[in-house]
């Protein structure tokens, strides 16, 4: 039930993106082959932002711009003034919260496709080593959290992390 919930968000937040999936990675299996987080290395969100908070709350601590809807869930654009290194992100950083039942259930965060190689080594060694599909996809899976990271395109790279609420 909860890989099924899983999978949905993480549905959701690809509708934006198209990253390169095979057969020896199908997203209905990934969970069962991604890389476990223990309790101390999952993020439950990120920075200040946690699964469940509600639209709300989120609104009372940061800029929030509504963008559309998508796949059932709401997306908006949230400005986090300082990420104190949260999954080694530091100062501002513009993220995409996704909403369901005015709840936070994933977020997005882009980064420069520059940092790709750094943000993956650094993720490894606090998450532990990633399944990786062979195509530059790679999955960590959490107690509260399931993350992927990926090349988007030749300019950015995106984290999508999934809260298992």
């Amino acid at each position: 039930m909860m890989q099924k919930f899983i999978l949905r968000v993480l549905l959701i937040a690809f509708i934006s993106f198209s990253p390169v999936f095979c057969e020896d990675f199908a997203i209905g299996n990934a969970l069962s082959k991604a890389q476990a987080m223990t309790l101390e290395q999952d993020p439950n969100g990120f920075s200040d932002l946690r699964w469940g908070q509600t639209l709300e709350t989120v609104q009372q601590s940061h800029i929030v711009t509504f963008m559309g809807y998508y796949g059932g869930s709401a997306h908006y654009e949230i400005t986090i003034k300082d990420a104190h290194g949260s999954l080694y992100f530091s100062g501002p950083v513009e993220v995409r919260g996704i909403f369901r039942e005015n709840k936070l259930i994933g977020i997005q965060i882009p980064f420069g496709a520059e940092q790709f190689s750094a943000r993956l080594s650094a993720l490894t060694k606090l998450c532990g080593t990633p399944k990786n599909n062979g195509k530059g996809v790679y999955m960590w899976d959490g107690p509260s959290t399931a993350m992927l990271m990926f090349q988007k395109d030749y300019y950015e790279g995106i984290i999508v992390l999934a809260g298992k609420i």
